[in-house]
């Protein structure tokens, strides 16, 4: 990944691995899929096992901090729910 993302992860226009900021992918199985397929004409497919996949998901979603905790993207349609709604979130933000 560091070939092309840069040690940050950041080195691709529009995508942070390390701040969790993606053009294609919002879930973990989202993340899988990219890594498995590819992005033509770009980012190659990786044939990677289930486990690898999952540690490397965990790794990113940790920050690149292998001590840290991998967080877990949630319900995108409830997030987006709430947020509208009785989270109240769009009044500041």
């Amino acid at each position: 990944c560091q070939l092309c993302h840069g040690a940050g992860g950041d080195t691709v226009a529009g995508v942070n691995l390390r701040l969790g900021r993606f053009r294609r992918a919002v879930t973990d199985d989202d993340l899988a899929k990219v890594i498995a397929q590819g992005v033509p004409p770009a980012m190659p497919s990786f044939k990677l096992s289930a486990d690898d996949t999952r540690g490397l998901i965990a790794f990113i979603r940790a920050g690149f901090d292998p001590s840290g905790t991998a967080v877990k993207v949630g319900n995108v349609d409830r997030g987006r729910a709430l947020f509208s709604g009785k989270g109240g979130c769009a009044t500041c933000h």
